[in-house]
């Protein structure tokens, strides 16, 4: 299984509260599940997907 988070579940940006907190919650179950299925051999991963910046 792979939930799509965002790195703002991660990390806290001003203005984002609503946001920040269903990313949060999203990795918090992403993380419990890990925990809860590891024994059975299921895999439960999270993507923290970012923009990406260059100068050039």
């Amino acid at each position: 299984m792979v939930n799509n988070a965002s790195t703002s579940g991660l990390v806290v940006f001003a203005g984002t509260s609503p946001y920040v907190a269903s990313k949060h919650a999203v990795m918090g179950v992403t993380r419990t599940a890990a925990l809860d299925y590891a024994k059975q051999g299921i895999r439960i991963n999270a993507v923290n997907r970012s923009d990406c910046y260059r100068d050039d």
